[in-house]
């Protein structure tokens, strides 16, 4: 599986309308982490394991910006690579922004409208298997939670070897 970061924006038209700039953010992680496109990302969902391919455009920046905070950038680059792994495995799509109180992140829906779900996402600049297990279990724990939606996802991406784990509730 391949996940375009540059398509993030296709995928979920309404983060046209806000001001992050998700694709730069994970343009940013990536590159302060010294990952080249394309590169290889290791998946845990649930039980299962595989790996996806991840790509952007590297001509758009070659160099780090210097004022910029890097806990927010690791914050929002997460979120664009977990929006862009449901895309790419679920074809689920933005449906807003969750409020503060509905412990998760973002409300998702299915391509026929149908079904919800509350997704909970998180970024780890330097992670380890342990630490991001950790992560995925208060995450899990804080999305589980929600009643925004009665189906639950909780990520965690970490960026220094690129992994994604997932946990659907």
């Amino acid at each position: 599986m391949n996940l375009d970061i540059e398509q993030l924006e296709t995928q979920h038209p309404l983060l046209v309308a806000t001001p992050i700039r998700y694709v730069e953010m994970a343009r940013i992680a990536l590159l302060r982490a010294k990952h080249a496109s394309p590169t290889k990302a290791a998946v845990r969902c649930d039980d299962l394991s595989s790996a996806v391919t991840l790509t952007w455009d590297t001509s758009a920046m070659k160099t780090l910006p210097q004022a910029v905070d890097q806990i927010r950038v690791t914050e929002d680059a997460a979120e664009a690579i977990a929006l862009a792994f449901v895309h790419t495995h679920a074809a689920w799509r933005i449906d807003r922004r969750c409020r503060r109180g509905e412990y998760a992140d973002w409300l998702l829906r299915s391509p026929n409208g149908k079904r919800y779900a509350a997704l909970e996402i998180s970024g780890i600049a330097d992670e380890s298997a342990s630490l991001m297990q950790t992560r995925l279990e208060e995450k899990s724990r804080q999305v589980g939670r929600s009643l925004a939606a009665p189906e639950k996802l909780a990520i965690v991406v970490g960026f220094a070897g690129v992994s994604i784990f997932v946990r659907t509730l």
